[in-house]
This record gives structure tokens, sequence and C-alpha cells, in this order.
């Protein structure tokens, strides 16, 4: 939704300033479809044409730059309001609040009559009136902009830290959500494994894994599972045992005429000894759980074989077994969901101090944006009308919203005020781009979830 700022000089065939609205607006009204006010622009300190020139190309810029942070911080707002419904539970009622919420963006902090209040975007920009105190009139147009992009700046980078900060907290939480969602060969085992599942506890040399195994392949990991795995020789429990047959390699000399024949002997007896690295009927015959995918089996193992134990799971099953990436813990549970709470009140917190900051920073920017568009109209009428217009209050400026009548009101508008581009003073921007015979600079209204 836009709304057209546009000026026009007071006098001659157009009259006063009342005549000038009310002639418009009886020009364009569609029956009150079309809105046309009245809005008043200071007597700004106006400098040099030369330094009006120079302004009007950074104006565009700045202008470009500060709506565009404008609109982020109002779709920060807007996403942390609809993540905070809930679809399944909320109320008609409470959804056309939020769905009004929305609407008019209802956080621009005014102070009038010594009363602190907040109103619509849309309120602001028609009730517009100079913030003397913030913009003092003598200040000079290139400090003010400057003032305003480097306030937006500030504001800018500070969103992108919060929301950096908040979507870290997002993601532990989501991450912490995720461990209990999916089948049992990625979801959390803390709910599914207790402790009397685990009867390694405390054991040196073995351990329980936990097998997700097909449910197309429990058979065959069943018959098959205790023939996986080897315990690697340099484990073997007679290794530093002085007989043992890597010290009888060792010992053998090169010059002897039968050292190849014994070397391969006795490298094939080290292989004979490796011994499986499965308890047979560890697994026993039921699963511990399972799901539509997957059956979990328990396994003991000796620990210094678990690599070529995992190594055959997924090479001579016929079915992919995964054994998973767990350990069990006593008490992981209650510790887990803890965390899990922790990181939802977390969350909930971030999440309220990051709307607070955003309700904040889009009415200051909010506020400096509507600024910079009345310095850019007063600019651009001094250039096109004179300084004699802007320094006797003979400049009309107005606010039009055309609605679904654009293109017709851009005709009325043109017929209107024609005879003013025989006198208008041309600038850079209008050379460039669509020329008007009136000042004209939109505003993109905040309010429109399509922005």
């Amino acid at each position: 939704m836009s709304y057209w700022l546009i000026s026009v000089p007071s006098g001659g065939q157009l009259g006063d300033t009342k005549n000038v609205v009310g002639s418009l607006q009886g020009q364009v009204s569609h029956g009150g479809e079309v809105t046309v006010e009245a809005m008043k622009i200071p007597r700004l300190k106006v400098g040099t044409l030369d330094s009006l020139m120079t302004l009007s190309d950074d104006l565009d810029r700045v202008d470009r730059y500060v709506e565009g942070v404008v609109h982020r911080l109002e779709k920060e707002i807007r996403g942390i309001i609809n993540a905070e419904a809930n679809p399944d539970t909320e109320s008609a009622k409470a959804r056309e609040v939020r769905e009004r919420t929305l609407r008019e963006m209802k956080f621009v902090h005014v102070r009038k009559n010594g009363v602190d209040k907040k109103i619509a975007a849309e309120a602001y920009l028609k009730q517009f009136e100079w913030d003397t105190t913030r913009f003092p009139e003598i200040t000079s147009l290139p400090e003010h902009v400057k003032e305003i992009q480097d306030m937006t700046q500030r504001n800018d980078e500070d969103l992108k830290v919060k929301q950096m900060d908040y979507n870290q907290i997002k993601s532990a939480l989501a991450t912490a959500a995720r461990k209990k969602e999916g089948n049992l060969s990625s979801k959390s085992l803390v709910d599914v494994v207790k402790k009397h599942h685990v009867t390694t506890l405390g054991s040196e040399r073995l351990e329980t894994v936990f097998c997700a195994v097909p449910k197309a392949g429990v058979p065959d990991f069943l018959d098959n599972y205790a023939k996986w795995g080897k315990v690697p020789a340099a484990e073997h429990p007679n290794f530093f045992k002085k007989k043992f047959v890597e010290y009888d390699i060792e010992s053998l000399s090169p010059e002897d005429p039968n050292y190849e024949a014994e070397k391969k002997s006795l490298m094939e007896r080290q292989l004979s000894m490796q011994v499986n690295a499965v308890v047979p009927k560890s697994a026993g015959e039921d699963p511990i759980d399972e799901d539509t995918e997957y059956a979990l089996f328990p396994v003991v193992i000796f620990k210094c074989a678990r690599q070529s134990f995992e190594a055959d799971c997924n090479s001579k099953s016929t079915s992919r077994v995964i054994v998973r990436d767990y350990t069990f813990k006593e008490n992981q549970d209650s510790h887990d969901q803890a965390e899990a709470t922790k990181l939802a009140a977390d969350e909930g917190v971030a999440r309220g101090h990051l709307k607070t900051w955003a309700e904040t920073s889009f009415s200051e920017c909010y506020k400096a944006w509507i600024h910079l568009k009345v310095i850019r109209v007063f600019v651009e009428s001094v250039l096109r009308f004179g300084v004699k217009a802007a320094t006797t209050d003979k400049i009309v400026a107005m606010l039009v919203k055309p609605g679904r009548h654009e293109d017709d009101v851009r005709k009325k508008l043109g017929a209107l005020y024609n005879h003013l581009a025989v006198t208008a003073m041309m600038t850079k921007a209008d050379e460039a781009s669509v020329f008007y015979p009136y000042v004209d600079i939109e505003v993109r209204y905040t309010g429109d979830p399509d922005v």
C-alpha cells in the first residue's frame, strides 16, 4: 500500500493552501476511496542551490536504505507475533486482534500534551508534525540526513546481532526437539534405553552397543550378528606374553632359509587367534523397542572391536544395520528434560526481549524515515519552485492515498498541474526517471504483509 507525498506552489490559479487541497480532493475522490490531506512542511534551512542539488542525489540513496531497515524491523515484528500464535488453538477473536495489530503496526511512540502513547504507523503519517526537539529547524539539512542515516545504521547492525543471538537459542531448542522425533535409527535413545538394558556398566573390556535393524533384516541379523567384528591381535590377552606370535615373528632370523615359510605360518596363526567381537546371544530374541521401520537390539562387544563390528554391520548385513552412537548415562533423561525446559524458557525470554527492542527500534526508524521523506519534499520543492516559495510558506504538501485508482489519479494530477511544467526546475533525478509537473515522493506505507 502506498501514499504519494506531493507538493505544488500555492497562489496564482491554484489559490491558497485550503483551495489547493480541496480542489484536488474534489477531482480525485472516487466516492471517498481516494483521500487527500494537507501535510505541513516546516521552514527548514535552505543553504545553497548547489548543496541542495548534491543533497537531492544523496537523499534518494539514504531514503532507500532507511526504508529497507524499517521494513526489516517490521518483518521481524510480524514473524515474532505470528510465531507466538498457535493456529490450532487460536480463537477467531484472538486471530482478528493479531491481524489488526499487524495491519496497523501500532508501535509508533508519540508524546502529546505530556502523555506518552503508541499509535498506528498510518496514523503517524497522516498526523505528522515535525519534531523540532529532535530535528531543530536551524540545523542544516545535511546534518539532519546524516543523523537519520547514522541512527538507522546502528539499529540495522543491532538487529543483525540480536537476530543471530535469538536464532542460536531457537536452533538449540529445535535440536532438542528433533532428538525426540524420527525413527530408531536417528532419534534420541534416552527415553528408550533403560539401565537394565546395559549389562556391561563398569566393565573395562566390554560395552553394550545398540543396533537399529531394518525390520526386514531382523532374521538375518539374529542369525549372523555374533560373527561380525574381530578383536585386533594387539588386543589379544596373550599379546604381552613372551611366547605370543608377535614376538615369535620378531625373533625369526631373515638369514634362516625357512624364514619366509615360518613367518607366513606364524602370521596365519596370528590371524586365527583373533577372536569374535561379539558376546553370543547378547542381543536376545526380542528387540527392546521397535517402530514402523526399525527394531532396536542391544549387543555386547569388546570395546576394542567396535570399529570392526560397525564395519561388518554395514557390509555383511542384508539390510544396513545402524550402530547408534549412544552411551548410557544414568538420569540422562531427567537432565535432557531439564535442559529442554530451560531452553524453552530462554527462548521465550529472548523472543520477548527481541520483540520489545524491535518495536522500539521500528518506532524510532519509522519516525526518522517520515522526517526524511519531508526533507526530500522540501528539497525537491525548492529546486522545482524556487527558494522564495519555500521561505514564504507557499509550498503546499499533500498526502494522497490513491488506493486502486492510481492510473486515474495520475491523469487528473497531470491535468490539474500541467501548467507547472513550464516553469518547473528539473532535478537530475527527474531527468533519469518519469517527470511529473509536481513534486512526487512515494511512501510505501507499512502494515502490508507483502512489503
